[in-house]
């Protein structure tokens, strides 16, 4: 039974296979799902571990600290920082940032239940830059139902996949099958715990076999026994 249980979920698990792809990534979601942390640890991740040249911008001057976290964040990891509000000239900033690999954009949080939430974030998101990537960020702490309608909701700003948070906090993993069956979009990145870049990793469907049927801790516990 188990090898058709692992068999059934590879065959329901869709992940991104290039995720790095493209230069400007959006990160979108509804409040207290992790943009802001899981913007930092794929900057993070992106400049330790893949040597890439990164620079941020957030959209964000609403939420308090938000931007000073992503100031200090950048100035860390000695990566250009901006403020953009929409109203600006955005090619000037873009202009300073002409040696970024990687442009990464903070959103603010948002719901998306009035028309005009929507088509503020869609503004957000100018056609100018070309192709660009979305990234619904969505903590698995949320109720199933909540999930699900929290990523109908944002299907209108086109999001390319989706970035899982706190799924080390949950203990039904189906959870990440089911998702998927409901919005029919990959994940990119998984998020599980504080620790930057080290709890940050590219999606992988040998990752959602392991989170859902236990496989390493199963071994561990099995080593323990020896």
């Amino acid at each position: 039974p188990e090898a058709w249980a692992a068999k059934y979920i590879y065959s329901r698990t869709d992940v991104v296979r290039d995720p790095s792809q493209g230069r400007f990534h959006f990160f979108v979601g509804p409040n207290g799902s992790g943009k802001t942390s899981s913007l930092v640890k794929m900057a993070s991740h992106l400049v330790i571990k893949e040597k890439k040249r990164v620079a941020i911008i957030t959209t964000d001057a609403q939420k308090v600290g938000a931007a000073e976290q992503l100031r200090i964040y950048s100035q860390i990891l000695n990566i250009p920082f901006a403020i953009w509000n929409g109203g600006q000239d955005l090619n000037a900033i873009l202009r300073q940032m002409e040696g970024a690999d990687y442009i990464l954009f903070d959103t603010q949080g948002r719901s998306l239940l009035k028309m005009e939430e929507i088509e503020d974030l869609k503004s957000l998101i100018p056609p100018m830059l070309g192709s660009v990537r979305v990234h619904l960020v969505l903590s698995a702490l949320l109720k199933d139902e909540e999930l699900y309608s929290s990523a109908r909701r944002f299907k209108s700003v086109n999001y390319n996949d989706v970035i899982l948070t706190n799924i080390d906090q949950i203990r039904r993993h189906g959870l990440l099958v089911n998702l998927q069956q409901q919005i029919r979009s990959p994940y990119m990145a998984f998020s599980m715990g504080s620790r930057i870049p080290e709890d940050f990793e590219w999606a992988s469907k040998e990752r959602v076999l392991d989170l859902i049927l236990k496989i390493s801790k199963s071994k561990s516990e099995g080593d323990k026994h020896e």
